[in-house]
């Protein structure tokens, strides 16, 4: 990852914090039911991003407090494929409380530690812990894709 995209973690989770939030403000209850394939919905990559950016957020606090980046390894998929299920049992407004609440908090853990904890990580190997956007905006592009190809097919 560059220096510039280093950098730029606190400004880019702010900016899709704003986008993730004018997203879920203009899903209604069957947006979320929307298909995305493999057994996933709308709802269920908002819950997904919620549960990752809370695991993120704890990952901050245990390294905050103990100094050890704790990680999961590989277990990536694993934890994915365990959690679908339940993801799949929140109603709506529980997803989109939870996709905010998880975004923002970790959105501050995150700019609480400052740049030299974001370089921190980013040179431990795990950007991603302070760079939540590009996960955010993986899945945000996704359901757009998925929204606007539904409202094309109905004409």
């Amino acid at each position: 990852m560059s220096e510039t995209a280093q950098a730029d973690a606190i400004g880019g989770n702010a900016r899709s914090l704003d986008r993730l939030r004018r997203l879920v403000a203009r899903l209604d209850d069957a947006a979320l039911s929307r298909d995305l394939g493999a057994g996933w919905t709308v709802g269920v990559a908002l819950a997904h991003l919620a549960f990752w950016d809370r695991i993120s957020l704890e990952r901050w606090r245990s390294w905050l407090q103990s100094g050890q980046m704790n990680d999961l390894q590989d277990a990536t998929n694993l934890v994915n494929n365990a959690t679908v299920p339940e993801w799949r049992t929140l109603g709506p407004p529980a997803i989109r409380a939870l996709v905010i609440d998880a975004a923002t908090a970790v959105n501050e853990a995150v700019a609480s530690g400052g740049q030299s904890r974001v370089d921190a990580v980013s040179a431990a190997g795990k950007p991603r812990w302070a760079h939540r956007h590009l996960h955010r905006m993986e899945h945000i592009d996704q359901i757009e894709s998925a929204l606007a190809s539904a409202s094309r097919a109905k004409g």
